[in-house]
């Protein structure tokens, strides 16, 4: 063979290898670059928080591409993706997701570089202790006045109708009064008249409904006098420490002798007995809160308080019962007098003086 043309073949070779690996060396050169494109998409995510609630967890977050390229970035739930976001370089993201676990147990909730482990229990549906037919609670109370300088205690019982949702009772020691109210999702309303004011008692049954305790404030003229706690158990008071409850009240009818004292700024109805007094002092007034029983009828009571005072500025008049209004001292000193007549006759006392 002609030695030129063996040399011609073999520079044409030579060329082909060249432009063959040039393009394997291309090649990878793109393969380089598509890497760079793809780590150049940095996520910074901070205010990263978790909130449980029951089995839903609620994840917030700011999420931003501090890089120089486009890339997605994921929020995971226990290892599976709940959400995504694709953010160009700058963008800003906020997150406010949610989801719901299958059951009770410990999950790690992750976005970027954040994490948290979070422990969610399913809620219990019970919404307190609900009982049947009429149950019967009683107990003690104590508290004290405002200024938290006078110290109140009593004993109590209330009847819970289950079906209607009613409660009805009373309370007796150092004020007395009867109570109503309802009870709902394990909790108890209820209000009456006493003479440390009008009272409200809310309180909340043990998951098995075997005592309640709660709260209780008197209001008089807006402002709250007293304040305290109450507890108790299921079941009726023991009649063998000296608690009697309002059925024996009724069948024992007026005491014979006062069931409490303090300071009278009126003169007191004539063989009368004493049954409960309060005093205390508001941002305006100093108010005495006193209430006697009799056996007069209420006619009788009315006419002599008019005679010792004189006509009352006003005078409110309802069936077995009657409320007296006056004024002393240029109007510095006012007196309620409200006479009900019931198994026997109770003159309520209201007796301020403005400071």
């Amino acid at each position: 063979m002609n030695k030129k043309y063996i040399f011609v073949i073999g520079v044409a070779l030579l060329l082909v290898a060249v432009a063959f690996s040039g393009c394997l060396g291309n090649d990878d050169d793109d393969d380089d670059e598509e890497e760079n494109d793809e780590e150049l998409a940095e996520f910074e995510v901070t205010n990263f928080n978790v909130d449980e609630d029951g089995l839903e967890v609620t994840i917030t977050a700011d999420i931003e591409n501090v890089g120089d390229g486009e890339g997605d970035i994921s929020l995971y739930a226990d290892g599976e993706e709940i959400s995504s976001w694709s953010l160009g370089p700058g963008d800003t993201e906020p997150v406010d997701e949610k989801h719901t676990f299958d059951e009770d147990g410990t999950y790690d909730i992750e976005l970027g570089d954040q994490s948290e482990t979070v422990t969610v229990e399913e809620e219990d549906d019970d919404n307190g202790y609900v009982g049947s037919g009429e149950e019967t609670f009683s107990g003690t109370w104590e508290g004290k006045d405002a200024l938290g300088q006078e110290e109140y205690d009593g004993t109590w019982e209330f009847t819970i109708d289950w079906e209607d949702e009613d409660v009805s009772g009373w309370f007796e020691g150092d004020a007395a009064g009867d109570i109503d109210g309802s009870v709902s999702e394990g909790e108890i309303t209820a209000s009456g008249d006493a003479a440390l004011g009008y009272v409200t008692w809310e309180g909340t049954f043990s998951p098995d409904g075997s005592s309640i305790s709660g709260y209780w404030e008197a209001e008089q003229e807006g402002i709250t006098a007293y304040s305290g706690t109450w507890s108790g158990e299921e079941g009726e008071l023991d009649n063998g420490n000296g608690d009697n409850d309002n059925d024996n009240d009724e069948e024992n009818g007026l005491p014979d002798d006062d069931q409490v004292d303090g300071e009278e700024p009126l003169d007191r109805y004539p063989d009368s007995v004493m049954l409960d007094h309060a005093k205390y002092t508001g941002p305006d007034a100093e108010v005495t809160d006193i209430e006697y029983g009799t056996e007069d009828v209420l006619d009788d009571v009315v006419s002599w308080y008019k005679e010792e005072l004189g006509d009352p500025i006003q005078e409110e008049v309802e069936p077995d019962e009657t409320t007296l209004y006056y004024q002393f001292e240029e109007g510095q000193e006012t007196a309620e007098i409200t006479i009900s007549e019931n198994e026997y006759t109770t003159i309520d006392i209201i007796y301020g003086i403005q400071e």
